[in-house]
């Protein structure tokens, strides 16, 4: 009989416990609270004010990489013949989706919004990544900006490095934005006025 009885008491815990849990789930989707990420774009910066733009936690929209091919050739002569030395170095700098960024300063670029600069690593020199908006509008996506727009080259620490990503849209930087929103109903009658109160 007691077994009985713990296994009933153990039952109703267990089932408060999951509607407490289930109320919880309900009570938080019901007020509207929404985080996601969303592209940077120059009405965002201008919501928050300039002030806002280093507060931002910003992450990158797809994984690229950064492919640098540094070749080197030193010539002598030796014993009446030409010595030629090559030396070639490759490195190849892989930046994940949904890397987190810091943004080191940013400038504006007129019509065209700003420009960003992300370090994505603590390395030598602190290297950045420039974005901003490939054309004019406050609704556009900050792209990653190039040095060289034909060969997609952007200066990153004291070299330049080639761009390749996959599809056709380059990376652009994103934000997380949490955004609520409450609706309340009321409803009442009006009570009417006399003369005379």
């Amino acid at each position: 009989m007691k077994k009985h009885n713990i296994f009933i008491l153990f039952l109703l815990v267990l089932g408060s416990f999951v509607y407490a849990q289930n109320n919880t789930a309900n009570s938080d989707s019901a007020s509207g609270t929404n985080i996601v990420d969303t592209p940077i774009t120059t009405n965002i910066i201008q919501e928050v004010g300039v002030g806002g733009i280093p507060h931002f936690q910003y992450y990158v929209s797809k994984a690229f990489n950064l492919n640098l091919v540094s070749e080197k050739r030193e010539s002598m002569v030796e014993s009446g013949q030409l010595i030629r030395k090559n030396q070639t170095a490759r490195e190849l700098i892989t930046v994940s989706e949904k890397l987190p960024g810091l943004l080191r300063r940013f400038q504006v670029r007129g019509i065209n919004g700003y420009q960003l600069a992300l370090a994505f690593e603590n390395y030598d020199g602190n290297p950045v990544i420039f974005f901003g908006v490939h054309r004019a509008g406050d609704n556009e996506k900050y792209y990653i900006l190039y040095h060289d727009n034909t060969r997609r080259i952007v200066k990153y620490g004291n070299d330049e490095y080639v761009v390749s990503y996959d599809g056709e849209e380059p990376p652009y930087i994103l934000i997380k934005m949490r955004e609520s929103s409450k609706e309340t109903d009321s409803a009442r009658k009006a009570s009417g006025l006399f003369l005379g109160e």
